[in-house]
């Protein structure tokens, strides 16, 4: 899988070294998982000597110690933007920049609409295999499972690259093998990264009546992109992975990418692509995908028919529910009335009520005030509810 990783002359030997050996036995620190060497001999798939990932730990960390690659503390902290709130109304999620701000959806909650309206896509196919095989509480558990160990492998990229921790591993985590082999498998990845603008961070962009929360924005190979961390437990395949394999997630990015152009926090980073990092925890090498301008601009053109879908899927509700923020108090300073405002409720509202709500906007732009029931309300966002 040599030809997944993509390296410059200006990269660190070490990595180089790493990537370039990776298939010869002989060499004691490359980057990729003890386990899989064993396996190679052994043909066990199963067990694995926690003592030489301990050993592989130490001497590659001794190794990246001497070259100084622990860049996430030489470096400023990078933003890392969790603005507003965030408010979940069945299943489906809607930022809000400011309060009393409309609310925006989710890109996961954009892409959510497209999978339902296209129940026929290679996603939804695999996902109902699984259930039929290995029954709905298996199924579960497995991808529980797998969302651990991603939220694991996301909080040690972070670590790292914020400069809180170091390439080595704590006996807790070499036992967990899953984690491990993960951590082995990004760890020359993590090495090129030059320097990290954001991690972790919210992006708005109310043009679009959009929003969510990226991984990453850092410079690797002299490039500026935006990075999505992902975890698998594919074993060693004839070939590497593509952009079919990622099903939505060029979507999702392209999203994020298009939306730091839309809001100001972002506006000294230029964003100049992509790039889907996979680890692997079977002791695969880690694989990379790059998403150039070209590749964004066409995702995002997709993409946009998604948001259209999903607004469309609120315009034809006939019941909506909204969250409604109660004036419990209100009293007159000079010639304005200043109010204090209680904690949010949500609130079900029949849309063919004797109600009228005016010019409400289902698309998220607009905050509207107006009286109901002897109440100063606002009116936030919409969904349709009994999904």
């Amino acid at each position: 899988m040599l030809s997944s990783c993509r390296y410059t002359s200006k990269t660190p030997w070490l990595v180089r070294s790493c990537w370039t050996r990776s298939h010869s036995s002989t060499s004691t620190f490359v980057d990729v998982s003890a386990a899989g060497q064993q396996r190679g001999n052994t043909g066990d798939t199963e067990d694995t000597n926690v003592s030489v990932l301990a050993d592989r730990d130490i001497e590659i960390d001794r190794i990246c110690d001497a070259f100084g690659f622990r860049i996430g503390a030489e470096q400023e902290r990078p933003m890392s933007l969790t603005r507003g709130s965030v408010s979940s109304v069945y299943g489906d999620r809607f930022y809000f920049p400011v309060e009393g701000a409309a609310g925006l959806l989710s890109v996961t909650s954009v892409i959510d609409a497209s999978k339902r309206k296209d129940t026929g896509s290679k996603l939804n196919k695999w996902k109902n295999r699984m259930k039929q095989v290995y029954g709905e509480s298996s199924y579960q558990a497995a991808r529980n499972m797998t969302l651990d160990n991603g939220t694991r492998v996301h909080k040690y990229a972070e670590d790292f690259l914020t400069g809180n921790r170091s390439y080595k591993l704590s006996s807790s985590e070499l036992d967990d093998v899953r984690f491990a082999e993960c951590a082995f498998s990004l760890r020359p990845v993590l090495a090129r990264v030059e320097k990290v603008y954001a991690i972790e961070s919210d992006v708005f962009s109310v043009e679009k009546g959009i929003a969510g929360r990226f991984d990453c924005i850092a410079k690797i190979d002299g490039k500026c992109v935006l990075i999505d961390w992902k975890t698998s437990a594919k074993k060693k395949a004839k070939r590497k992975l593509t952009v079919k394999d990622h099903h939505e997630t060029p979507l999702q990015l392209s999203a994020y990418v298009t939306g730091t152009k839309d809001d100001a926090a972002y506006s000294d980073i230029h964003v100049e692509g992509a790039l889907i990092v996979t680890c692997f925890s079977t002791g695969r090498m880690v694989e990379e995908m790059w998403l150039d301008q070209q590749a964004i601009g066409k995702y995002a053109q997709e993409f946009e028919k998604c948001v259209e879908l999903a607004y469309s899927e609120l315009e034809s509700a006939n019941i909506g529910t909204y969250v409604v923020n109660e004036v419990v108090k209100s009293k007159i300073v000079g010639d304005k009335k200043k109010r204090r405002v209680k904690k949010t409720k949500v609130t079900k509202i029949d849309m063919n009520s004797d109600i009228e709500l005016a010019s409400f906007s289902f698309a998220g732009f607009d905050l509207i005030e107006r009286e109901w029931s002897e109440l100063d309300c606002y009116l936030f966002m919409a969904k349709i509810p009994g999904r």
